[in-house]
């Protein structure tokens, strides 16, 4: 998912902050908006960014536990040659699979600390029986 270890390190998702919702954006766009809604801290909005049936999908409570004042940004997406892991056939609200290589910067105050942390992650999206991609894992 995109959201996750030390210091709440944000996996995937992106673009020189240019947020779009996602109005024919694609998977990149669903990935720009769901870091935008994270850099406002909305996770009412990021939360509806993520696949209904997501093996990955959890609330996010908006507890302020991500961090104090993160600013969260994209370096850059590409298209990944990796499969997703997953087969469409095996879900019934999954048309199809697309899987991104999202670099997110994650910079602010963790836990007192300042932090300034890029990481380059795997992001599964996933197209729902309305033809919105949606984050799957």
């Amino acid at each position: 998912m995109l959201v996750g270890g030390a210091g709440a390190a944000v996996a995937a998702v992106g673009g020189w902050f240019v947020f779009l919702r996602d109005s024919g954006g694609g998977p990149e766009g669903v990935v720009r908006s769901y870091v935008s809604a994270l850099d406002s801290g909305n996770t009412e909005e990021a939360e509806s960014l993520v696949h209904e049936d997501s093996p990955s999908s959890k609330e996010l409570d908006g507890s302020g536990n991500l961090g104090e004042n993160l600013d969260y940004s994209v370096e850059s997406i590409e298209t990944s040659d990796a499969g997703p892991g997953y087969n469409e056939s095996s879900y019934e609200t999954v048309q199809e699979f697309e899987t991104l290589e999202v670099t997110t910067r994650v910079s602010g105050t963790v836990f007192g600390q300042e932090r300034d942390e890029t990481s380059t992650d795997t992001v599964v999206l996933a197209k729902n029986a309305d033809d919105e991609w949606k984050i799957w894992d």
